[in-house]
């Protein structure tokens, strides 16, 4: 099997049958669609059940305590058998060709050490599908590193990355106690440290982001959840990283170090002290700007 198509959801039973019509609706059904409910208290698990009840697609259903999305792909790496993991949420559809179009891609490069595979995200506008950033990737297919094309040339294109499994289950996300939120870039950095992908620019993918998604919960959910910052920041501060993102990083990880309590010589344990020293005095006005903003008085 090629593709796990993967979607981990959480309290979205209302969302599910729309994107189940579109992978039924694709026209390479050599997939399974692997499931994990984050702890949803509605009916997912049952309208789940009436999908598999219908035997037109290959579908898995686990459920497990709410633990944020990052544990759901790490139990979905773990649990997949498609060579490759596309991450679907369950507000968001395919085009019809989606699956066609990956596994032909993948064909052509399956044999060159990458990690993976990125296309493109899109939205309808006025009734035409158009990337939904108007970017598209500098050329129309080519093989390159996420890091650069991404961060260090300043692509504005909204990927949608399709992974190798296994590169994934090597580089699972940390869980820290009492936090659910996780950015997915930071396990997609550590593969590009160690692996290029394809890029091809084709829209594969249709968002729409609703309001209770992470899209939307924004920085005040990140600075609840500051260790995970912390480690992502610290990903995004080495040297792989042109200068402006690194001191982006850098002002970032001052931040979460603040909002995890972090003294002043626990923010010099890193291997990047000239950087921390350069912005701590920005880091620290931003952090408190930040506080004042996101959580007034608490």
């Amino acid at each position: 099997m090629t593709i796990t198509i993967f979607t981990p959801t959480y309290n979205r039973a209302h969302l599910l049958p729309r994107l189940y019509e579109s992978l039924c609706g694709q026209t390479n059904k050599d997939f399974e669609w692997l499931i994990v409910d984050d702890g949803s208290s509605d009916n997912t698990e049952e309208v789940v059940r009436d999908f598999s009840n219908e035997k037109v697609l290959d579908i898995r259903y686990i459920k497990k305590p709410n633990g944020g999305k990052h544990t759901a792909i790490n139990i979905g790496a773990q649990e997949a058998k498609g060579e490759m993991f596309f991450i679907v949420d369950s507000d968001d559809t395919l085009i019809a060709e989606a699956t066609d179009l990956i596994t032909a891609e993948w064909s052509k490069v399956r044999d060159k050490g990458l990690c993976g595979m990125s296309f493109l995200r899109g939205a309808y506008v006025d009734g035409r599908l158009q990337s939904r950033k108007e970017s598209m990737f500098p050329k129309d297919r080519f093989i390159g590193n996420f890091i650069d094309v991404k961060y260090n040339h300043g692509s504005s294109a909204d990927n949608a990355e399709v992974w190798v499994t296994e590169c994934l289950r090597r580089h699972p996300f940390n869980v820290y106690e009492g936090e659910r939120f996780m950015s997915e870039g930071m396990v997609w950095i550590r593969l590009a440290k160690e692996h290029d992908m394809l890029f091809v620019n084709r829209i594969i993918y249709i968002c729409e982001y609703l309001e209770g998604g992470l899209t939307n919960q924004g920085k005040k959910l990140r600075f609840l959840c500051p260790k995970g910052g912390i480690e992502g920041s610290l990903e995004t501060m080495s040297e792989h990283f042109n200068m402006k993102m690194r001191i982006k990083q850098t002002l970032l990880y001052i931040v979460y170090s603040k909002f995890d309590k972090r003294g002043l010589f626990d923010l010099f344990k890193c291997q990047y002290k000239g950087l921390v020293a350069l912005c701590l005095p920005a880091g620290y006005a931003i952090y408190y700007h930040w506080k004042r903003k996101y959580f007034g008085n608490e």
